[in-house]
């Protein structure tokens, strides 16, 4: 199914609780929860996952070259911090393109934020994350982008024809991310380098599976 039609994927919530990764005891996955830090009202100062995806996400990290780090921005996500989000890229669309579709063209890096039970926006689910991956001296890998560039460029497959220097090395540090999240469960949100999905729709979307993460909202 084209990931277009994401909200189609019927839900057969699990239950399965939200875990928090505060408390991680592998080294290998650093958190920097990146919108408390932007100072977004109602952002919260730990993450918080679905427990598998949590599971997956320490098989990625173990799954790392060695001495190599998985360093968590976000996972579950409040309604106000998705509605700011949504709001503040709108924003930026009238501005360089005032005559678009502001909804078509801002949902393609921000869900709209929706609480309706048979379609709630990815993160609402508790199994979405956004990472990236930590060298041995603690430095993000070159991504190309920044977190939450929102433009051609975070495509997770834009470099993927640049035979320069610089373009193959973002291309094989975007491909080591992919593997490695690929390879535990996830499904990666192609115009985003940086998110991968686990058990919601976007997820259904890419494997053909009924999701089983829905709405937790409080």
């Amino acid at each position: 199914m084209d990931l277009k039609s994401w909200q189609e994927i019927p839900i057969q919530e699990c239950g399965e609780p939200l875990v928090s990764l505060t408390n991680s005891p592998l080294s290998k996955i650093q958190l920097i929860p990146f919108y408390y830090y932007r100072g977004i009202t109602g952002a919260l100062n730990h993450i918080l996952c679905r427990e598998s995806v949590y599971e997956k996400l320490r098989t990625a990290a173990n799954h790392l070259p060695e001495n190599h780090s998985l360093l968590i921005w976000d996972a579950w996500r409040p309604y106000a911090v998705q509605q700011y989000l949504y709001d503040e890229f709108k924003n930026t669309i009238k501005r360089l393109n005032p005559i678009g579709n502001v909804n078509d063209l801002g949902s393609q890096f921000v869900s709209i934020p929706s609480i309706d039970v048979n379609k709630p926006s990815p993160h609402f689910t508790g199994g979405s994350v956004d990472l990236t991956i930590l060298d041995k001296s603690g430095k993000p890998l070159e991504m190309g982008t920044a977190f939450d560039h929102f433009g051609d460029e975070s495509n997770t497959q834009f470099f993927s024809d640049n035979i320069s220097s610089q373009g193959l090395l973002i291309h094989q540090n975007r491909k080591l991310l992919l593997d490695i999240m690929v390879e535990s469960g996830f499904q990666n949100y192609d115009m985003e380098w940086w998110h991968f999905d686990y058990g919601n729709q976007f997820w259904g979307a890419k494997t053909g599976e009924i999701a089983k993460y829905g709405l937790i909202n409080f």
